[in-house]
């Protein structure tokens, strides 16, 4: 059994690192040096996190996924604003999911 988390892939100005965050697990950060290597150490770190949750008997978090509204901006032309949680997602940013393993009996 698996569980699926949407995590936001920002890519550094400089192309260096691609930094990774789980909205739905707010203490989960971490990078690569591409997008695979970012995406296996966010598995790494969700599966972590997780694994916190589990040994203090706690839920695991929901992942609620995307929220896209339309917004009027200054030009007063409709604009999708697309969100994950409270923060907007900027063009230069990509949205995946991912699957992690489930703990047994989590």
């Amino acid at each position: 059994m698996h569980r699926r988390y949407t995590v936001i892939l920002t890519p550094e100005p400089d192309s260096s690192a691609v930094i990774v965050r789980a909205p739905a697990l707010p203490g989960v950060h971490t990078w690569g040096r591409g997008k695979a290597d970012a995406l296996a150490s966010a598995r790494e770190a969700i599966a972590l996190h997780l694994e916190g949750y589990a040994e203090r008997g706690l839920p695991a978090p929901t992942d609620h996924g995307l929220r896209t509204r339309v917004a009027t901006v200054a030009t007063c032309q409709p604009a999708r604003l697309t969100r994950l949680g409270r923060r907007p997602v900027t063009p230069s940013q990509r949205v995946v999911t991912i699957d992690v393993p489930a703990l047994i009996g989590a």
